[in-house]
């Protein structure tokens, strides 16, 4: 069952590529499908926190998905000034990231009613998702599982001047960013014939603010 812990993982695992690189705050992440590579090449902001990338990340694939097709037309979606492609794109990432049915089992383990549950253990259980907390706020509130007055409560708990999905307290959390990437390289390190082409690749990986790859060129 999909689980934030494992998300990069996961996706990989199904040939997708995703590199975490440095870029300015304002930068968000994007998307690209490499021909070459016959997949979606994810690039994600490592400067943001880990339930940022993982809402980015969600969002990119629901475009990569949504844009092959046809546009969705406006009566598709409620009225809004918001392109339909991002609409859809935001609702995937809620879907994909908070799953009706594992939201419901979390809640259940709780031993509590829903309408029972406060701010704080709000904040502890959104963690299982690595999901931002107003993500997780919204969810409950369409899936009718917090009353009115929570949801206004919760929301008005969240900093004003933050930005949307920016995560109200520190997170512990940490995602495995270019896993796959460090791997390749740490096997390619091992052969001495590709000692030079390993050097040229650690540089430019640098070059672009691929991180946490020198390290582990160092450590082979």
């Amino acid at each position: 069952e999909l689980t934030g812990f494992d998300l990069l993982n996961l996706l990989e695992d199904y040939g997708l590529k995703i590199l975490a690189c440095l870029f300015p705050k304002e930068q968000k992440t994007f998307s690209c499908f490499h021909p070459g590579l016959n997949a979606p090449v994810f690039f994600l902001n490592s400067v943001n926190s880990s339930e940022e990338k993982s809402v980015s990340l969600a969002y990119e694939l629901g475009y990569q998905i949504f844009k092959k097709e046809e546009t969705p037309s406006n009566n598709l979606f409620p009225a809004s000034e918001k392109d339909p492609l991002e609409e859809a794109c935001e609702r995937f990432a809620s879907c994909f990231l908070i799953p009706e049915k594992k939201l419901k089992k979390t809640l259940e383990q709780t031993g509590l009613h829903p309408r029972l549950i406060d701010y704080d253990l709000l904040l502890h259980l959104k963690k299982r998702f690595v999901v931002p907390a107003k993500l997780f706020i919204l969810r409950l509130w369409e899936l009718e599982l917090i009353s009115k007055k929570q949801n206004d409560l919760f929301l008005s708990l969240l900093k004003p001047e933050e930005p949307s999905f920016t995560e109200p307290l520190p997170s512990a959390i940490s995602l495995n960013e270019n896993q796959r990437l460090k791997e390749l390289i740490l096997i390619s390190g091992k052969n001495d014939s590709h000692t030079e082409e390993v050097r040229l690749l650690e540089a430019k990986l640098k070059a672009l603010g691929v991180v946490e790859l020198v390290n582990c060129l160092h450590q082979a």
